[in-house]
C-alpha cells in the first residue's frame, strides 16, 4: 500500500476467496471485477465510496478501519494531491497512472486531515502528460486545502 504496488492487489486476491471480496463489492454497491479484464476503471465517486466507509468505521472495525488510513498516510507518493502541500499535513490516499501512447490518466482520492476536521478530495485527469497530470493535481488539490484551511478557521 506505502509502495502502491499492484502486486498486492494480486497477491490479496489470492489469499481472499473470490466469495468474500464479492461480498465487499455487493455491499458497497460496485460493480464486481472481470478476474479476465486487466483493468477495472471506477468513478471518482466509487472510489470515495472506499475512503468513505474507512473514515466512518462503517465496514470494518474502527481499530481496521484506523490501521487501514493509517498505511494509505504513509504513501510514498508525492507528486499529485501532496506536492504543494506543507509535509506536516496528514492525507491517507491513494494515486492510480495508466495509459498508452498519446493518452495517460492519472487519477488521485484521499482523505486530507485538517487540525480537528477532514475532507475528502478525489480528481481524476486525462491528458497526453503525466506530468502535466500529476501537476493538475496538485494544483487542485492547494486550492481545496487553502479553502477548507480557511472554512474551518472561520467555523
Amino acid at each position: 500500500i506505502v509502495d502502491s504496488d499492484n502486486d498486492a492487489t494480486i497477491l490479496l486476491d489470492s489469499y481472499v476467496k473470490s466469495k468474500i471480496s464479492d461480498e465487499v463489492y455487493e455491499n458497497l454497491a460496485l460493480e464486481k471485477p472481470n478476474p479476465s479484464d486487466k483493468d477495472y476503471p471506477l468513478t471518482v465517486q466509487e472510489c470515495a465510496r472506499f475512503f468513505r466507509v474507512l473514515f466512518n468505521a462503517t465496514y470494518l472495525s474502527q481499530e481496521m478501519s484506523d490501521y487501514a488510513l493509517k498505511l494509505l498516510a504513509e504513501s510514498s507518493f508525492r507528486d499529485g494531491m501532496m506536492k504543494k502541500l506543507d509535509s506536516s499535513v496528514v492525507v491517507s490516499h491513494k494515486f492510480a497512472e495508466r495509459g498508452s501512447g498519446d493518452t495517460k490518466e492519472f487519477h488521485e482520492v484521499g482523505i486530507v486531515y485538517l487540525e480537528n476536521d477532514a475532507y475528502l478530495i478525489g480528481v481524476m485527469t486525462k491528458g497526453k502528460e503525466l506530468n502535466e497530470l500529476t501537476n493538475i493535481v496538485s494544483d487542485i488539490s492547494k486550492i481545496v486545502y487553502d479553502e477548507m484551511q480557511h472554512a474551518v478557521s472561520n467555523f
